[in-house]
């Protein structure tokens, strides 16, 4: 009975002859034309070539026929002109790469077991090969198909219109991929087509190279920036997608790199960009800076140098009024916001703010406080106004916004020690006149000036405010002593830790009244019983006095708040109506000047209390100064203007310089030893970079400073240079 379905072995007789019909079946399916072999049988006949040992022999007649009907297209294509080449080749090519996969199933048997196995290529790969060499690499047709397609390309550069359908152009640059070689598929295509369209961009681009003298900054990078959408389209419709790099290289290379450092002063520039704050121009510019080599070094430091001369213009007022130093900070600190916006915004590298950009901006600000020479003591007097006046012009949450601003400006500068000397003789000020706003603010400041710089930056500053905390309790005690009662006014004093103050005592500045005498040794025997082993030391330049003041005119009973040196001219009155300069400078022991500085502030303003018979300005020794009775206030309190002028704040810049500097050479001699001491021995780079490190949370020691500090360590044998090499150091124990 016969066997119905299932696949019915062949012959032996049938494997002899089994090319033909695998022939007649390649011819039909590489010409598009119906065969009426099924797929199963064709197979069949592959698969016994290759079992009765003759896979070689089948692959050699397949390699032959596919170069025959490779060379019949080429015969075919050859009749068309340049006008049509584009579009004949792209649809033969699709014709035969879909017959290719058809044949690709019906050899697998023999690819699975003859061309891997002897590594020859798989038939499909072999059939892109016969169409590359029998085919595209036809000189003739070859020539004829890269002026097409590099005219096309052209036109549609030049018109931005295409003169050959995209689709067409997209197909020919992938089946130029397509038919390269199994490790090189790329190499064919740059031969062909990509060399010369990269040599024909860059002609087209150099001819808009002198485009950017005729435009804005902004205008032209808008013009940039349409160059590369228009090279991306066109890869992205006509080319192969590894053609996109080299393409823009070569816009960057000829329209930006040799001009990065002109189109950023053009008109409307780079600056008058951050001036006005256009973040969108600006993104671009450090996206298309960041595509060449030195771009991204050329825009950092324009960038920077932009940065410093905002923050230098901002302090140059300093220079010809200090009293401006308070608002220029503020102002710096409204650039800051303002650079860090931009930096935040524009200058992103991986969608995160770009560090190098950050810290532009604040080496910016710190060479301009630094170039200023009273930068970090006006960026403490600008603390000093906010704490001293925070409460009349501010809430709490706004100081504490606007304390924040400044610390942000502190991080920046490298002068800190400079910094807190000043802040120290402010805080001081602050604290031993009552002049604070609020407390809390104060240690508000301390808390992140010690989160900045660590305990031993604030270590004096909280012991300065310890001082103040402790003054109540102490004045309290006072006031219950039996020596105080008998005393006709109430005294407070406050009693300061030697070494945490910025100030060493004077108790010979001048000589207090004797009524202030008695108080003074009353206080002393009160505190002296409670706490042994201490010593009190007056210095009088420091504290206020209420005086009670009754002008003959007015009748009006004032109360004068004067200082301790305004307090001791003025008690001088009492003695006697007339006083020369001479005379109050015998009663009082005060230097001269002091005493002309307060003579001015009683005898002139609004609030004088005194009067110059001899309405001069200059004082004489023998100047006479009697009480002013026309004195007349809307207040019954009057504060008496501050003695502390001029003359004594260029001394204590004076003071603040020379003591920071030595303070400085021993600090750095101080962070020598500790390094060596831990190391023995070290190299000076090295040594260097320890101490700087080490060092630059108060300061940034230069170089030159910490060699002539280590010359003067070898002189004082604390440490020897290496017999061998200058630059080795060795610590001496």
């Amino acid at each position: 009975m016969a066997r119905r379905g299932g696949i019915v072995p062949f012959k032996v007789s049938h494997r002899a002859t089994s090319w033909e019909p695998l022939r007649l079946a390649l011819v039909h399916i590489l010409g598009h034309q119906g065969h009426s072999a099924p797929f199963d049988e064709l197979y069949r006949y592959s698969y016994y070539f290759c079992i009765d040992a003759k896979a070689k022999e089948l692959y050699q007649h397949v390699f032959e026929e596919l170069k025959s009907q490779c060379q019949q297209i080429l015969t075919t294509l050859r009749l068309n002109r340049q006008e049509t080449v584009l579009s004949e080749v792209s649809k033969a090519y699709q014709r035969y790469f879909l017959a290719m996969l058809k044949l690709k199933d019906i050899f697998m048997y023999l690819d699975n077991n003859y061309s891997d196995k002897f590594n020859h290529p798989r038939t499909f790969e072999l059939g892109l090969t016969c169409f590359r060499t029998e085919v595209l690499m036809d000189v003739n047709l070859n020539t004829m198909l890269r002026a097409a397609f590099l005219e096309a390309l052209n036109s549609y550069r030049r018109t931005k219109q295409p003169s050959v359908p995209v689709n067409v152009l997209k197909s020919i640059s992938s089946m130029l991929i397509q038919v390269g070689d199994n490790d090189k598929h790329f190499d064919f295509y740059d031969q062909t087509v990509q060399q010369k369209l990269l040599t024909q961009a860059q002609d087209f681009h150099l001819e808009s190279a002198g485009h950017f003298q005729s435009c804005s900054t902004s205008e032209y990078l808008q013009f940039l920036l349409q160059r590369l959408d228009f090279e991306r389209t066109l890869v992205l419709e006509c080319l192969d997608e590894q053609t996109m790099p080299k393409l823009k290289q070569i816009v960057m290379s000829t329209l930006l790199e040799p001009y990065i450092t002109d189109i950023l002063s053009l008109p409307c520039g780079f600056s008058s960009m951050i001036d006005v704050g256009n973040h969108a121009e600006l993104s671009n510019m450090y996206i298309l800076y960041h595509e060449i080599a030195d771009g991204p070094k050329v825009l950092l430091k324009a960038f920077r140098q932009h940065v410093e001369h905002l923050a230098s213009t901002a302090l140059a007022a300093t220079a010809l009024d200090p009293k401006a130093a308070v608002p220029a900070m503020m102002k710096l600190v409204g650039i800051l916001q303002k650079m860090s916006d931009i930096s935040e915004t524009c200058f992103q590298k991986n969608s995160l703010p770009d560090e190098l950009f950050l810290r532009a901006i604040a080496s910016g600000f710190n060479s301009a406080l630094v170039s200023c020479q009273h930068g970090a003591e006006y960026l403490a007097r600008a603390f000093d106004d906010i704490l001293k006046n925070s409460e009349k012009t501010m809430t709490g949450d706004e100081a504490r916004t606007s304390v924040k601003e400044l610390m942000r400006l502190f991080k920046m500068l490298d002068d800190r020690d400079i910094f807190e000397r000043y802040y120290k003789q402010q805080l001081a000020r602050r604290l031993l006149l009552n002049k604070s706003a609020s407390d809390e603010l104060e240690r508000f400041v301390l808390q992140l000036l010690r989160a900045e710089c660590g305990h031993s930056f604030t270590q004096k500053l909280e012991g300065m405010f310890k001082d103040t905390l402790l003054a109540p309790e102490i004045n309290s005690n006072f006031a219950d002593h039996a020596a105080c009662q008998r005393l006709a006014f109430k005294m407070e004093v406050q009693v300061l830790t030697t070494g945490y103050w910025p100030f060493t005592p004077n108790p010979t500045a001048f000589n207090l009244p004797p009524v202030l005498l008695d108080a003074c040794s009353a206080f002393e025997s009160c505190y002296l019983s409670q706490h042994s082993g201490r010593k009190l030391t007056w210095d009088p330049t420091f504290g206020s006095a209420e005086l009670l003041f009754t002008p003959a005119v007015s009748k009006k009973r004032l109360t004068l708040v004067a200082y301790p040196l305004q307090m001791a001219v003025l008690l001088q009155f009492n003695r006697s109506s007339t006083h020369t300069l001479r005379s109050l400078l015998d009663a009082t022991q005060a230097a001269e000047a002091d005493i002309k500085t307060c003579l001015k502030t009683l005898a002139g303003g609004k609030t004088r209390v005194l009067k110059k018979v001899d309405p001069t300005p200059k004082i004489g020794m023998d100047d006479k100064f009697i009480v002013y009775e026309k004195l007349n206030p809307s207040s019954a309190r009057v504060k008496l203007p501050q003695v502390y002028g001029k003359a004594q704040r260029s001394a204590d810049r004076k003071d603040v310089t020379a003591r920071t500097q030595v303070d400085r050479a021993h600090a750095v001699e101080a962070a020598i030893v500790r390094v060596m001491k831990a190391r023995k021995t070290l190299e000076h780079q090295p040594l260097v970079a320890e101490v700087i490190k080490q060092l630059s949370v108060h300061f940034q020691p230069t170089p030159q400073l910490i060699k002539q500090r280590i010359e003067r360590l070898i002189d004082g044998e604390f440490l020897e240079r290496s017999a061998t090499s200058r630059t080795l150091y060795s610590y001496l124990a």
